[in-house]
């Protein structure tokens, strides 16, 4: 991949990389680390699915369960950070921002209807994620694979849109000739670029 001469450049090849991982399942910008703060402090970081990138809104969607322990942690503290990696281009995004939790509204339920009942399964356990087990179970209802799609509007009250509101970004650009690092902050309305050392 050629370096970059322009900030500008560099964040629109950003963007671009986030908007294409929506749409290129086999991208592995499609999966980030999400880290969010529980209540005592530390952090805590899953793996998350990008649905959807707007560069003008500087916005990330992901989705989840509303009984999650990250939803609590985002109610708890707003702010988030996901760190992107694309091997291939050797480019580290690291996205800060807070994160809006729609559940049950409009928004929400605009995503809903689009998810498949293979999709709709990450919603349909009896309790919440991390719940302890006797032993191995799913977690599903045991009629699961009887029911149609209609059968599983119901799992939508699980259902959670989570928008990541960015902020701040860092991307690092890694290259034999001399690694690239640029910082991107929104500031009055704008983002404010600079060079920093990698």
């Amino acid at each position: 991949m050629e370096r970059f001469t322009k900030l500008d450049d560099f964040q629109r090849q950003a963007w671009n990389l986030l908007f294409r991982a929506t749409i290129e399942h086999s991208s592995a910008m499609r999966t980030p680390a999400l880290a969010t703060m529980d209540d005592r402090g530390i952090p805590r970081v899953r793996t998350v699915v990008l649905r959807k990138s707007e560069t003008e809104k500087r916005s990330l969607y992901y989705f989840t369960d509303i009984r999650s322990d990250k939803c609590r942690e985002l109610k708890h503290q707003p702010r988030a950070s996901a760190l992107f990696w694309d091997p291939r281009r050797h480019i580290q995004l690291r996205c800060t921002g807070q994160i809006d939790i729609h559940h049950g509204d409009d928004e929400a339920a605009v995503f809903w209807r689009d998810i498949s009942k293979h999709g709709r399964k990450a919603y349909a356990t009896e309790h919440a994620p991390g719940t302890p087990l006797g032993q191995y179970a799913t977690g599903l209802p045991d009629n699961w694979s009887e029911q149609d799609l209609a059968a599983t509007e119901s799992y939508q009250d699980n259902f959670a849109l989570l928008v990541h509101r960015i902020e701040s970004m860092d991307a690092l650009h890694l290259e034999r000739d001399g690694h690239q690092r640029a910082e991107f902050h929104w500031e009055s309305n704008q983002w404010r670029s600079n060079w920093v050392v990698p």
